[in-house]
């Protein structure tokens, strides 16, 4: 049994998310009546904290009530008056769904129980900071304290989004720290699907460095890297302008002001900065004092040690401004690698398995969104006009995340959509339809995977799809048929070379 007290965090809990999940009230609970947690079985105390906790946290009725789940039998809890001690009974019903369990389970499960540490770059912490700035601005309460975010940083990682098999869950990690040049969540990984909650698993840590990687190759001089930021952002941002500003330590000075002054370390060793908050802001801003590696606190794998001696680094805060107003601070590293533009977009949805790819721009926090139609007027009208029922029909969506706001097509680019093939229709022909509100008939050319269990097709928009199996019967691939006929022909050799040994 666990109880749970709504008290004052030490945390600061992202709740925005987690509002619509559940509507269950204490006082349901107090008269006796069964409630339904979207949500998986509250089995361990893991689940139950990740869950249970940000919501009462967030609602003031829960204000002098304990809960208590038991975990050997998680239908069944008890609710306490903290005035009186006085206890009451209630029932628990789940509502979730147990093939999108089984694809979270699978994740928590390959995740293990270690430390995930995940480092945002360049194109990911912008992408967040003007993404948060939406979203707060829509969102004004979830501005805790004074924290500068509302997004979870995990959202923009392509390093936890390939840990998760792209699968659209929200992931959420509720705790976190700012700077002026650094932000971090960390904590529990939790993932919700269409607001229920399906899992969590503690210690982990997403973490966004305010900086922007240019090649070595084209630092000549301060004079061109403005030159060489632009060409590494604009191909993924409206640039308006960018601007060249102070020093990285009379930045901090002019945002922190004395309190800077009054957290220096020893000149011969490193220096800290503290936010408002207390918050360590770990970046170096003296340039002519050598690294200390002596130092116990030293770890050469801690990302918060970037700018501990760095030769590397321009010693200057940048501005960058867009043109829909946003304006980015950051510093700028000389590095090769990380200025290279390789990282993927792919959402998959966790309950049908279909994978959207795309080589577009589009908001990293942006996940696909699946709904099958299996009746209906638009089913009814789709049969009627491809005069086929051999059919699957899904409405696709792709949702960013801080606006709640579809993005419908792409100006530049293309979606390749691949859509797991069900058996009855693997190894027939396969056409995939789009049926316009007219009754006009769009027709995309399908490419099945190697293994015949995968259907692909490429489009510039989002709307409802038709996969159709014709109902012919289809050949095997050439290279299919080679490797079949090597292998008969060499099965027929040495039976061959058998008999003739023995004969």
């Amino acid at each position: 049994m666990k109880r749970v007290l709504k008290c004052i965090s030490a945390f600061i809990f992202m709740f925005a998310f987690i509002g619509v999940a559940n509507a269950f009230t204490p006082q349901e609970m107090w008269a006796g009546e069964e409630v339904t947690f979207n949500s998986v079985p509250l089995v361990n105390e893991d689940l139950f904290y990740s869950f249970i906790e940000p919501i009462i946290f967030a609602d003031e009725s829960w204000n002098g009530y304990l809960i208590e789940i038991d975990y050997d039998n998680p239908t069944k809890g008890t609710i306490q008056r903290t005035a009186d001690s006085e206890t009451r009974d209630f029932t628990i019903n789940y509502n979730y769904d147990p093939a999108v369990k089984k694809v979270a389970d699978s994740i928590l499960a390959e995740l293990g129980e270690g430390y995930i540490y995940n480092h945002l770059n360049d194109i990911e912490f912008i992408n967040w900071f003007i993404q948060n700035k939406k979203y707060v601005t829509a969102n004004p309460s979830a501005e805790y304290s004074s924290l500068r975010y509302g997004l979870s940083l995990a959202l923009f990682s392509e390093d936890l989004m390939k840990l998760i098999k792209y699968k659209n869950f929200d992931i959420i990690v509720g705790a976190g720290s700012e700077s002026p040049l650094f932000n971090m969540n960390d904590g529990n990984l939790t993932f919700f699907y269409d607001g229920v909650f399906y899992g969590a698993r503690s210690k982990v840590r997403a973490k966004a460095n305010f900086v922007v990687y240019i090649p070595e190759v084209s630092y000549e001089s301060d004079n061109n890297v403005i030159d060489a930021i632009y060409n590494r952002l604009s191909k993924y941002f409206d640039i308006d302008t960018i601007e060249k500003g102070s020093t990285i330590r009379n930045y901090l000075v002019e945002v922190y002001g004395d309190i800077w002054d009054n957290y220096h370390e020893d000149e011969n060793s490193y220096e800290h900065g503290f936010s408002k908050e207390g918050y360590i802001a770990h970046w170096l801003v003296d340039y002519d004092t050598p690294m200390d590696t002596t130092d116990e606190d030293y770890d050469p794998e801690d990302d918060d040690w970037l700018f501990i001696r760095n030769e590397k680094i321009i010693p200057n805060v940048y501005e960058l401004t867009l043109k829909s107003g946003e304006t980015i601070n950051f510093v700028v590293e000389l590095n090769d690698e990380k200025s290279k533009d390789d990282r993927k977009v792919i959402t998959s949805d966790a309950g049908t398995g279909i994978e959207v790819e795309l080589d577009g721009i589009i908001p990293l926090d942006t996940l696909i969104k699946v709904a099958r139609i299996t009746s209906g007027e638009e089913y009814d009208k789709i049969v009627k006009v491809l005069k086929n029922t051999n059919i699957e029909v899904f409405d696709l969506n792709m949702i960013t995340n801080s606006t709640n706001q579809p993005v419908t097509k792409l100006d530049n680019g293309k979606f390749k959509i691949t859509l797991p093939i069900k058996e009855e229709f693997q190894n027939k022909e396969l056409k995939v339809y789009y049926v316009d509100e007219d009754g006009k008939v769009e027709e995309y050319e399908v490419t099945i995977s190697d293994d015949g269990k995968y259907a692909s097709f490429e489009t510039d928009h989002f709307s409802i799809y038709t996969l159709a199996s014709t109902g012919k019967t289809t050949n095997p691939k050439t290279g299919d048929n080679l490797v079949l006929y090597l292998l008969v022909l060499s099965a027929s050799g040495y039976a061959l070379y058998k008999a003739r040994k023995f004969n």
